[in-house]
């Protein structure tokens, strides 16, 4: 979708209610975006370092893919930037037992840059320096993130994916125009 669009997604039976978005919608005031995420429902604590889950992984995420140019078939693995949400797991052990926290305290907020020492095996990702301000409204069931995004432009595209390591992944997407 184009940024300042809107889009509504399927109701999952199988997915957690945390990763299934039911809406997204996107505003772009010059080079920052805000990005929200419509969920099911996010509830105020979660489990994180979860047994299964390696030392290290991504086990929670919500991104926004963005495509500078306005590429209309955006995946995930082309894109120039990711603003994104998410939690990776530290585990001392395998028999390390998962934690219950506030979700506002554990996930943090980054933009990630799409690195050229990518391949079709590994994706490479550079962290920017870049501010991020992520809220998550529990009585809205909304996930947002806000940040300055070098080079978007109305004319972009964005995709919006959600990923439980364990659990599945939903995304949602539209047409531009």
């Amino acid at each position: 979708m184009l940024p300042g669009q809107s889009a509504e997604g399927l109701v999952s039976d199988v997915l957690p209610n945390f990763i299934d978005i039911v809406g997204a919608s996107s505003e772009l005031d010059g080079e920052t975006l805000t990005a929200v995420f419509h969920l099911r429902e996010i509830p105020e604590r979660m489990e994180f370092n979860r047994k299964g889950v390696p030392d290290g992984r991504v086990e929670y995420m919500w991104v926004v893919a963005i495509s500078t140019e306005g590429d209309p078939n955006l995946t995930l693995v082309q894109f120039d930037y990711w603003l994104e949400a998410s939690y990776a797991a530290t585990r001392l052990s395998e028999n390390t037992p998962g934690t219950m926290r506030d979700a506002n305290a554990a996930i943090q907020g980054d933009v990630l840059k799409y690195s050229p020492d990518s391949d079709k095996q590994t994706l490479v990702m550079d962290p920017l320096e870049q501010s991020v301000d992520l809220a998550i409204s529990h009585q809205d069931n909304t996930l947002t993130i806000v940040s300055h995004v070098p080079g978007i432009k109305p004319k972009s595209t964005i995709m919006f994916f959600a990923h439980d390591y364990l659990l599945g992944h939903d995304f949602i997407e539209c047409g531009p125009g």
